[in-house]
């Protein structure tokens, strides 16, 4: 669902989903202009709705400047995010497969998140910002659990 035209997906956010919804690897569209990414009205909808949005690594839709594409931008983008949602409704919607990256450019990935080998670097890079034990393990699989617990238990 969350490759749908943006059109389409604020049409179904304000008009047919009323609880719960996941969108498991979208970015904040003011950093980075893509039709992945999302816009203030459409992740201020996902958090009223009590969904989640979950931060997508690959690089292009982290930055459009190489020099942003890195983990801190990652993190700024999940800060933005959880500023306007809640921390709760924030996670790790991981992609290492640079598919998506167009025929003849270098395969690069994000700076300091390259692959699963430095998943560590998350939980480093959130406690160098001051983010607690129990709010490193909210964004990067509690919230997750909730989201799923809410959704099995919804009636």
């Amino acid at each position: 669902m969350f490759h749908m035209q943006m059109i389409r997906l604020s049409g179904i956010l304000q008009n047919i989903l009323k609880s719960h919804f996941l969108l498991p690897i979208q970015m904040r569209e003011v950093f980075v202009p893509s039709m992945r990414n999302l816009t203030d009205d459409q992740i201020l909808c996902i958090g009223e709705r009590g969904g989640m949005v979950g931060m997508n690594s690959y690089h292009n839709f982290v930055s459009q400047n190489e020099s942003d594409k890195n983990l801190e931008m990652l993190l700024n983008h999940l800060e933005y995010v959880a500023e306007k949602i809640g921390l709760d409704k924030v996670g790790f919607g991981l992609d290492f497969a640079e598919y998506y990256t167009p025929e003849g450019e270098e395969v690069s990935g994000l700076s300091g998140l390259h692959d699963v080998t430095e998943l560590g670097n998350v939980e480093k890079a959130l406690k160098k910002r001051g983010y607690s034990q129990n709010e490193i393990e909210m964004v990067t699989y509690k919230n997750f659990i909730d989201f799923f617990g809410r959704v099995r238990n919804f009636k």
